[in-house]
């Protein structure tokens, strides 16, 4: 019987306002308010609370044998708290139910995990934090930004009580080898690997979105025939979705929801199950992986976001500061360099985004760079300023103890 892991990603990206050279030393608020707001309003209008509201009607259909997981990035998380409470509720209703788990992830949506293990440790304690504060629930998966993987960050794993990560599928699978099996770390076989299918993931969303190959499958029944055509040893296939896309429309008036809460309805019918990542470890493999470190070795891998010289200046050039902005001991300058780590911000200075610049907020990637880099030298500016005043004030103490 196959077993069906399913995951939706759920991140609402943190828009930066434009950021003139004119304003480095003047303003020091670097984020537009209005456009996030309203972003978050039609996603949760067009997707979340609509696909929420499904979910929650599988759960009371099937039970125990619809399970599934959220990997929901931090600032989304805030996103939510501040300007739609209920879409957030929405979601604390579902972690009630004990159906749907919640994986932990850096908590700004950031590549912290190939620039500084320190950073990545500390996103990772947030968001355990936010995730016990908000759902109750202490995570024992991991889901990296981007689903990035190396065995660079094991030991942090592992340290952080880690069980599972989910990753997608490299170029280390051999030729012709399957992605659905549940792998271990060569280093340590007590943390899984649920490697996403990308087949029968895209294949959900495939032909709305006419992005995908054609042999995606058009209908229900196609794509439940792929899936039982697969080897009978392949017993866990990892389906993993951009839940903003459950909200897609066809040239009717069918949306990718439908289709899904249709997928679900006859796989239950087939008697097969879903599952959540910590409920696969009952699925014995003696397979391994070994992902190079992206650190020095990028690939095709991260080719989204550190393809170019603007991206990879922009991103060393962000982690450069990072030990003074943890000297400073300023609890604002702190989280803004923290936002600033999102990987939107790196997307969007893509050169292949001068062939759709309607999907980024930005006339060029150009210009995407200039806003960010002006940005940075602002909270350069500030962490000088800072340094600059704790020198007085030291000063100011030691000549007090002098005179004492």
């Amino acid at each position: 019987m196959k077993n069906i892991c399913l995951n939706f990603r759920v991140h609402c990206p943190v828009q930066l306002v434009h950021y003139p050279f004119s304003n480095i030393g003047e303003n020091h608020y670097y984020f537009d308010d209005e456009r996030n707001a309203n972003h978050l309003l039609v996603l949760a209008k067009e997707s979340f609370l609509p696909a929420n509201y499904a979910m929650n009607k599988l759960i009371n259909k099937y039970g125990d044998k619809f399970n599934f997981s959220f990997s929901i990035s931090g600032t989304t998380l805030d996103l939510m708290e501040v300007y739609h409470p209920k879409l957030l509720k929405s979601f604390q209703q579902l972690s009630g139910s004990g159906n749907v788990e919640f994986t932990s992830e850096p908590y700004f949506h950031s590549f912290s995990s190939i620039k500084s293990k320190h950073e990545f440790s500390r996103q990772l304690r947030q968001y355990e934090q936010r995730l016990l504060e908000l759902f109750g629930q202490k995570p024992n998966t991991f889901r990296n930004t981007a689903l990035t993987y190396t065995n660079y960050i094991d030991d942090v794993l592992l340290e952080h009580g880690y069980k599972n990560s989910l990753i997608t599928e490299n170029q280390n699978l051999d030729n012709g080898q399957s992605p659905n099996y549940l792998f271990h770390a060569p280093s340590d076989k007590s943390l899984h690997f649920l490697m996403k299918n990308e087949q029968l993931s895209s294949g959900i969303t495939g032909h709305f979105s006419g992005k995908h190959p054609s042999n995606t499958p058009h209908s229900v029944e196609e794509y439940i025939h792929l899936l039982n055509n697969l080897p009978e040893e392949e017993q866990l296939v990892n389906i993993w979705i951009d839940y903003a896309e459950l909200g897609q429309k066809s040239a009717g008036p069918s949306k990718v929801l439908d289709f899904m809460v249709n997928f679900v309805d006859q796989v239950i019918y087939q008697g097969k199950i879903f599952f959540t990542p910590s409920q696969t470890q009952n699925i014995i493999s003696g397979k391994s992986i070994s992902v190079p470190c992206p650190s020095t070795n990028h690939g095709e891998r991260l080719s989204s976001w550190l393809s170019n010289e603007m991206q990879q200046e922009a991103f060393d050039t962000l982690y450069e500061i990072e030990p003074q902005v943890m000297k400073s001991g300023k609890t604002k300058i702190k989280k803004f360099w923290s936002y600033l780590q999102s990987i939107d911000h790196l997307y969007y200075m893509n050169m292949s985004n001068l062939d759709k610049p309607e999907q980024i907020p930005y006339n060029t990637p150009f210009e995407a760079f200039i806003n960010y880099m002006n940005i940075l030298s602002d909270l350069k500016y500030n962490l000088k300023n800072t340094a600059e005043q704790s020198l007085v004030l030291g000063l100011e103490d030691l000549h007090r103890q002098k005179m004492a």
